[in-house]
């Protein structure tokens, strides 16, 4: 049975694989998005994603999730004008969860805040609570990430090159994107 969530008037149900460990060791597929799909990360052109300042702090904290969760890594991505696709591996050996960050010389390490529990819910919430905390401090109060995100556990190496190949065209398709407010199929 799905376990369901209450958001203001609205009932969420869960995406969460029931008894499913998401501290241990696997393979996930996430997407992040922008609230409301707005257009925060930049923009498509010629099929290659141009960043703006958010798009880039975004990208940069995306990029340091293993120095502040020893026992993750991004291993592919793509940062898309409202919305983010991501590979996140977790290791769940006992010796990656244990470990804190101790990088002080990293500007962004404090951004971070203190090693939560290494699961993936607690990756996304430091990272999209990373890059709020950025835009606020830095005048982009507006920006806003939608609640929660999608999540799938890759289940082979099909389904890892399935999506490895999603991520990596997603820009080529934008036009074509149900999250782009100028979709050509309107």
């Amino acid at each position: 049975m799905e376990e369901e969530l209450f958001k203001g008037e609205y009932r969420i149900k869960s995406i969460r694989l029931e008894n499913w460990n998401y501290a241990e060791e696997g393979w996930y597929f996430v997407t992040i998005c922008t609230e409301d799909r707005k257009l925060f990360f930049g923009k498509i052109e010629g099929g290659k994603m141009k960043l703006n300042k958010i798009g880039e702090i975004a990208d940069i904290y995306l990029r340091s999730i293993p120095e502040h969760f020893p026992n993750a890594r991004v291993d592919k991505y793509v940062i898309m004008p409202n919305h983010i696709h991501a590979i996140i591996v977790i290791d769940g050996s006992r010796d990656a969860r244990s470990r804190v960050s101790t990088n002080t010389d990293n500007a962004f390490a404090a951004q971070f805040g203190p090693l939560q529990p290494s699961s993936l819910s607690a990756i996304i919430q430091s990272y999209k609570s990373s890059v709020k905390r950025w835009c606020n401090k830095n005048d982009y109060k507006y920006f806003a990430w939608q609640p929660g995100y999608y999540e799938h556990i890759i289940r082979g190496d099909e389904d890892y090159q399935n999506i490895w190949n999603y991520i990596e065209y997603n820009p080529d398709k934008w036009e074509w994107d149900k999250s782009n407010p100028n979709n050509l199929n309107k």
